[in-house]
């Protein structure tokens, strides 16, 4: 999934504020929390049930792993543990962690987790200790990282209790090393002992972490460790060959200071025979040493230690093999390649995805030139690999190789060599993939919308309203029905004076289903420039479902940011007024006047108060609006709080209402 996002990633913007607008109830929630916070009793419910609304939201996100897609529930959730760790709000503190600890034991992906782990990170006390101690368990790397650090940082003496009971309790020796490391973190000087007592491990890691838990507690067993630390790094930047020997043999050090000192320091080493040393001691190192030498290699990015990583392909330690995978992304080039797509066409689980990252990362023209070899192969998944990656790698100068692999590929692979040219071509691709529109049968759906989508992002790469503009808008007259749904629909997100044009042709077409097509592309339109055409349809318009989406796409066009100012917006609104038909209708306008910046959006909102039908609405919207400017306008204030009294029957909107006009000091 992660891939193909990166592939598509002109559908970004529409995902977001698909989000933005599904967000706006908790967001709204979680903004007037902020505000009331230390002006009133805290309401510990409402707070914990704006949090389960924000927590949702951001488990809810389909695209995971774009950290965009989760801006705003991520923020809604940060504002929210602001509040509740002011001073003397400790029972709200107590209760956000909670709900947060509560909600760790659900199906959340991996990036809710980690924000939820490191809210607790910060403000967590014994409350979140068990939560925190079951995520060390994750089956993610993240997670687990994330938890230790949770636990590490928790003030509670819960905390090092549990990390103590743990420590004893665990069998494996990853999550043991990953309790220690926490508990060393709290510098406790009555865990000493403990730590002692895991250096007698005869697993070296575990012995690693005890030891280095000790120093943090400013017990040293090497008196000369720190001068041997800085002695390391600087014999790494001199890159003299005398030091090689003595370098490479600080990596098998128990200290774990020197260890990592050591790691750098020959990562600075510039010497070539430095790499050379290193790849001898691989070659004789035993199994589980070995991914960590391959991953100084790979810092280095010596291209002399490729052979090497290579024959490790053949290990059969999957540690080690992946490890050599990822090496290989660092410090291969396009002799790597047929190796690299052979696992990531075929190979399984840590070995595929690390494949597949490394040939993302392999840098060099001659790694595109591989790719192309491969867009041809006679083994379907080579060329389906080769293709994504070209475009995942934005591979331009491929784009010829593509082109001419899309004139002679069967269906299958010819979708996604129509994506890649969505990703890299240029005015050459163009006619290509319009033919594919036009040319797809009725049942071809998945190719043509694939080609229709890539018409999009190889014309925004092309000059606005360019001649390419024309051949489009033809075959939107002139092709099947489905081909000229789907050329309107791409010509919608284009935009542009050509492509309006070739809009408004289609909403006088005979065809109702080509009207249609027309009439939502324009509903759809990235800017304002057919804001008047929208406002007509939407007044006049004899189709109910084309009445209404014409409405909601004039609000979102009088609002979109930076098209128009405050006022401009708050005039475009009141124009909309002959178009406001149904109750719907009129909380649609209430909602877009609300977020106007401007004291005239005061009045806009209560002008709705007396409606029975939105009366309530209407009372919130006045409120919300008349709080930015609590003071000034003290009359236009008082009198729309008046209304907002007499009317609603919502008592903490009139509590609201009520306090607002105290501070006007009136009556």
């Amino acid at each position: 999934m992660y891939r193909t996002l990166k592939f598509l990633v002109f559908n970004l913007a529409l995902v977001v504020s698909i989000a933005r607008a599904e967000d706006a109830a908790y967001l709204s929630a979680t903004a007037a929390i902020v505000q009331t916070a230390k002006k009133s009793a805290p309401d510990i419910a409402a707070e914990k049930a704006v949090v389960t609304q924000i927590i949702d939201a951001l488990a809810a996100k389909e695209l995971e792993t774009n950290e965009v897609a989760r801006k705003e529930p991520q923020r809604a959730l940060d504002q929210i543990e602001f509040v509740v760790s002011r001073p003397g709000a400790e029972a709200e503190r107590a209760a956000f962690c909670t709900l947060l600890a509560s909600k760790l034991g659900g199906a959340l992906h991996v990036p809710a987790k980690v924000w939820l782990l490191k809210s607790l990170e910060r403000i967590g006390k014994a409350e979140s200790v068990e939560a925190e101690v079951k995520a060390l368990a994750d089956s993610s790397d993240l997670v687990r990282e994330t938890a230790r650090r949770a636990l590490a940082a928790n003030p509670s003496s819960e905390s090092s209790d549990e990390l103590i009971t743990s420590i004893a309790a665990s069998g494996d020796i990853s999550t043991r090393v990953a309790l220690i490391e926490a508990l060393g973190f709290k510098r406790n000087k009555a865990d000493v002992k403990l730590f002692e007592k895991e250096m007698q491990s005869p697993d070296g890691r575990v012995k690693a972490a005890a030891m280095a838990a000790l120093t943090a507690q400013g017990i040293r067993k090497e008196a000369d460790a720190m001068e041997q630390v800085a002695g390391l790094i600087d014999a790494g930047r001199a890159g003299k060959a005398e030091s090689i020997a003595t370098l490479v043999a600080a990596l098998d050090s128990e200290n774990i200071k020197i260890r990592q000192s050591a790691v750098q320091a020959v990562a600075l080493h510039a010497a070539p025979d430095m790499t050379a040393a290193l790849v001898a001691k691989l070659k004789a190192a035993p199994t589980d040493v070995k991914p960590a030498l391959i991953a100084v290699l790979g810092q280095r990015g010596d291209k002399a230690a490729l052979p090497a990583l290579k024959d490790e392909l053949s290990n059969t330690d999957v540690a080690v093999k992946v490890a050599a995978i990822q090496g290989i992304g660092k410090v291969g080039d396009g002799s790597a390649v047929a190796l690299l797509i052979e696992l990531a066409a075929m190979g399984k689980g840590d070995e595929q995805r690390a494949a597949r990252d490394s040939l993302e990362r392999l840098r060099g023209a001659d790694v595109d030139t591989a790719l192309g070899g491969f867009v041809s192969s006679q083994i379907k998944q080579y060329s389906l690999e080769a293709l994504q990656l070209l475009a995942i790698r934005n591979a331009v100068g491929s784009s010829p190789v593509v082109l001419k692999y899309l004139a002679s590929s069967v269906a299958g692979a010819r979708t996604e060599a129509v994506k890649t040219l969505g990703a890299i071509g240029g005015k050459d691709a163009l006619e290509p993939v319009l033919s594919i529109v036009v040319k797809a049968g009725e049942k071809d759906s998945t190719e043509r919308d694939a080609a229709a989508k890539s018409l999009v992002t190889i014309s925004r790469r092309l000059p606005e309203n360019g001649a390419h503009l024309d051949a489009i808008a033809k075959a939107a007259k002139d092709s099947s029905d489905p081909a000229r749904i789907a050329l309107l629909t791409s010509l919608g997100q284009i935009a542009g004076t050509k492509a309006l044009a070739a809009i408004h042709d289609g909403m006088k077409d005979a065809n109702e289903k080509i009207q249609d097509a027309a009439f939502r592309a324009l509903a759809n339109w990235p800017d304002s420039k057919p804001i008047d055409d929208v406002l007509d349809i939407a007044k006049t318009s004899k189709n109910e479902t084309h009445r209404v989406l014409a409405l909601r796409a004039f609000v979102r066009m009088a609002a979109l940011p930076g098209e128009h100012s405050a006022k401009e917006t708050l005039a475009l609104c009141a124009k909309a007024d002959d178009a406001v038909k149904t109750p719907d209708d009129r909380k649609l306008v209430l909602n877009a006047v609300s977020d106007i910046k401007d004291f005239g959006a005061v009045h806009a909102c209560a002008k709705y108060i007396a409606d029975a039908k939105v009366s309530e609405e209407a009372c919130v919207a006045t409120v919300k609006v008349a709080k930015r400017y609590e003071s000034g306008h003290a009359a236009e204030i008082a009198a729309a709080m008046k209304d907002v009294i007499a009317h609603t029957k919502n008592k903490s909107i009139k509590d609201q209402a009520q306090a607002l006009l105290d501070k006007q000091g009136q009556k």
